[in-house]
């Protein structure tokens, strides 16, 4: 005989689904991000690193300019299309140009982006900035136009890259969707609107996409919704 924990929490409703099937009754705790949140931004740093590549980019001429950031691991298998198309077409509608920018440990990545950076120039511009000290992060997705997430939707809510990404305010777009066999899960009701799927629609909501929010941690409020979890009475569940 064992007895099963009295909680059990999990990131994303599709590993809910997954202990549900095995008889343990998990509760949902979202993460919160990997970065802490800070209120400073890297302009005058980015500004001068896009210079390296290439571009001309001030505050006065900010808003010609779309900057798309990817965090962390670029896994192999991310699927560049059809999102740079669709990007690209968002962008010329919008008479934006594009730039994509790596920050974090690319990872096994690194050959696909450099294939993409020679696939896509020059209409699209690509910037590693490689590993960066947390708070020099934190600004620099303060800086950023899009976040986007290389984890599949399915599972977004696993991922503590996208969800830092959300805590400091950005639209996240998520281009990944194989895994289709149990509930989808974006992780958290309150980012839907920030979250954008690459679907029939995503090019207008590329173009019409909410303006980024003020940046917010979630660490206290999931803190204390897991302390409470912890202290609220539970009798263990005999498993036979």
């Amino acid at each position: 005989r064992a007895f099963a924990p009295s909680v059990t929490h999990t990131s994303n409703s599709i590993y809910a689904d997954l202990l549900r099937k095995q008889g343990i009754p998990a509760k949902h705790l979202p993460l919160f991000g990997s970065i802490k949140v800070g209120t400073r931004n890297a302009n005058a740093w980015l500004f001068d690193r896009l210079h390296e590549v290439g571009l001309t980019v001030t505050t006065e001429n900010r808003s010609r300019f779309w900057l798309f950031g990817i965090f962390g691991t670029l896994h192999p298998v991310w699927p560049p299309e059809p999102l740079l198309t669709k990007v690209r077409e968002a962008a010329d509608l919008a008479k934006r140009r594009i730039v994509m920018i790596s920050v974090g440990r690319i990872g096994a990545g690194r050959g696909l982006w450099n294939r993409m950076s020679g696939d896509y120039s020059p209409g699209v511009s690509f910037l590693c900035l490689g590993e960066q000290p947390n708070e020099q992060i934190s600004a620099i997705f303060n800086s950023l136009d899009f976040g986007i997430a290389t984890t599949p939707w399915a599972i977004l809510g696993k991922s503590a890259s996208a969800t830092a990404l959300l805590e400091h305010g950005l639209p996240v777009i998520v281009n990944r969707d194989e895994i289709r066999s149990l509930q989808d899960s974006s992780g958290n009701d309150k980012d839907a609107e920030f979250v954008l799927r690459l679907n029939s629609g995503f090019v207008d909501r590329l173009l019409t996409s909410p303006k980024r929010r003020m940046p917010a941690s979630r660490l206290a409020v999931i803190s204390e919704r897991f302390i409470d979890s912890l202290t609220a009475k539970q009798e263990p569940t005999l498993q036979r």
